[in-house]
């Protein structure tokens, strides 16, 4: 039996570029393939998908084996959730635009390494999904 509502955050790690590596550790063919995937498995079993795009990260995140930043090499992944979600309409919810919206810098929730929440950006972020998640929870999809 599956669970009646997932929320899926995917992408990070799928987007990394090790050192000594060209190409990210998932193509975004791949990823978009593997996500659909996942959304399939769970609405053919009846259950409800909400999706969400990544917290913004910074440029300075993690040296990348292709010389791109993190960032740059995270937002078509990011751009395919969005797409994902405008084509099966899933609802979804887009850290990176709430945080523009409510002028919220990455740095904010960011610990030095630029990628990964800090204590008070942990709370923050469980936060932002939670104002979003909520209103989404309390209707149909």
């Amino acid at each position: 039996m599956l669970p009646a509502t997932v929320v899926i955050e995917l992408g990070i790690n799928d987007a990394y570029v090790y050192p000594w590596r060209r190409t990210a550790r998932v193509s975004v063919a791949e990823f978009i393939h593997n996500l659909d995937e996942l959304v399939s498995l769970i609405s053919d079993g009846g259950g409800r998908v909400i999706l969400i795009v990544n917290h913004l990260v910074t440029e300075k995140a993690h040296e990348q084996g292709n010389q791109q930043p993190l960032r740059d090499n995270l937002a078509p992944y990011q751009d395919a959730i969005r797409s994902l979600g405008r084509q099966q309409g899933f609802p979804l919810i887009d850290l990176p635009h709430i945080q523009a919206a409510q002028g919220i810098p990455a740095e904010a929730l960011l610990s030095e390494d630029c990628i990964h929440l800090t204590p008070g950006g942990n709370r923050r972020y469980g936060e932002l999904v939670a104002d979003a998640l909520i209103p989404l929870l309390g209707r149909p999809f």
